[in-house]
Parts: C-alpha cells; structure tokens; sequence
C-alpha cells in the first residue's frame, strides 16, 4: 500500500561510494536520495510522533506482519520500527553525503535525531527488552507487543538503540 521502506538502496548507495570513492556516483545519486527523503518527508512523517508511516520492511506486508482485518489503510498509516530506521540512517547518510558535496546537511542530520527520538520514545517497550514491531490502528496508534528481528538487528548496527537498549 505505501512502500516506505524503498529508501533502503540509499544505504547500498553509500557502501558503494565508500568502497569506491566514485565522486560521479556521489552526484548521481545524491539528488535521487534527497528528492526521495524530501518526498517521504512531506507525506509520510508524522509531527506528532517524528516517526513515518507506512508498510512495514522485509517483512511479508500481509500474511506475516499484519493481523488479517487490517485494510491497506491501516497498514499506510503503521508506524513500523524497521522501516524508520531506514528512514533514520538514510537521513544520516545523506547529511554526510551533503558534507562531502560541500552542502549543508543540517536539515537531514536534524531529521535523523527527530526519527531516532521517535523510534525510543513511541517504539520502544522497556518492560519486554525490545523495541515493538509497529504501532497500528486508525485514528488512534496503538503498539504492538510483538517485535522484528530485522528492526531490532539494523536498530542496534545503525545507533538507534543506545548501548543499554542494544544489552536488553
């Protein structure tokens, strides 16, 4: 229903540059990522919680991940825990990508501690040890108490749990 978590080729982006130091594949795709984080942002960012909707990443988006009665509605309007720390570290990447372009990425950086603030405070369940799989419902979000291996793994290598989230 919305493929939020297409910003993932931004991070196979980068690990290209960074092995590569190919300055024409930095200015190839820098403004593909940027228009596509700018776009996400407009209609996927929600204000109130820092954290983007949309279908969740990896995950099969209807027999595995979501209970049977949701819609494709509410499946656009979830606040899925893997899908914004692709968000994250693709706002983080392309602050850096900025720098090396000799632009401000100010904006991006700012972005990725807003989704990052979002993901602990909105995602994060303290009494399980783990970060919640999503939150889902109209018009009010609830959290799911179930988690995803892949969120929680790409949460702990990209720095969106803090060393005493990741021991949990």
């Amino acid at each position: 229903p919305v493929s939020s978590d297409r910003v993932v080729w931004a991070i196979a982006a980068w690990e290209i540059y960074k092995v590569t130091g190919d300055k024409d594949w930095l200015d190839e795709v820098f403004p593909i990522i940027k228009n596509s984080l700018e776009d996400d942002f407009k209609t996927l960012h929600d204000p109130e919680t820092g954290l983007y909707r949309g279908e969740s990443s990896f995950l099969d988006w209807r027999e595995q991940t979501y209970p049977k009665w949701m819609s494709n509605m509410d499946i656009a309007v979830s606040e899925n825990l893997s899908t914004n720390v692709l968000h994250f570290q693709a706002n983080t990447i392309l602050a850096e990508m900025a720098k090396l372009k000799g632009e401000s990425g100010d904006v991006f950086s700012k972005r990725a501690v807003g989704i990052k603030a979002g993901i602990n405070q909105h995602l994060w369940m303290k009494d399980k040890g783990y970060y919640a799989q999503y939150r889902y419902g109209r018009p009010n979000l609830s959290v799911s108490p179930r988690f995803e291996a892949l969120g929680e793994a790409l949460a702990i290598l990209f720095g969106v749990a803090d060393t005493e989230t990741a021991e949990d």
